[in-house]
């Protein structure tokens, strides 16, 4: 089966997409190595995904509630997926919510929130970068607290969004 690499290029460095067969297997920050493929050649759900991150990341319009998440490398907990579905419906663009609150929603301790967020399989579709400390400020993102800060802002954060 077919496997290969689609990068897009963001101002805070490449966002990589794995697609295996045709369709979309794994994405995030840091990808394996694989031949590169230039996303005119995709189709379907994967041609799809592939734009609507080009447009997000071109305009912060983040447009995933269609897209099924392809299965983790790793077996997840029910509660880490009860959490990353609460964060996919419910924290849209240009909100955030804090690890506390998350907890309290989810009922997970605050502490595993830190945890599954450190570990989210699906960077940007599950935004794990729109989870604050409990004063606001930007804590933790397992892609680095520039990437953080950048994501916010592209969504409308800015106010908020401290330098440093």
């Amino acid at each position: 089966m077919r496997k290969s690499l689609i990068t897009i290029r963001t101002p805070v460095g490449g966002f990589g997409i794995i697609v295996v067969g045709g369709e979309v297997s794994a994405f995030g920050w840091e990808v394996p190595a694989l031949p590169e493929e230039e996303p005119e050649r995709l189709s379907g759900n994967a041609r799809r995904f592939c734009e609507e991150l080009e447009e997000y990341f071109r305009s912060g319009r983040w447009n995933f509630s269609w897209f099924e998440l392809p299965r983790p490398c790793r077996p997840l907990s029910e509660k880490a997926l009860l959490v990353y579905d609460y964060l996919r419906r419910r924290v849209g663009p240009g909100s955030v919510i804090t690890y506390r609150e998350l907890g309290l929603s989810t009922g997970v301790h605050p502490r595993g929130i830190g945890s599954m967020m450190r570990s989210n399989p699906w960077p940007v579709v599950v935004p794990c970068h729109r989870v604050v400390g409990s004063d606001g400020s930007l804590v933790g993102y397992a892609g680095g607290l520039d990437r953080k800060r950048w994501l916010l802002r592209l969504e409308g954060w800015l106010p908020h969004c401290p330098e440093e």
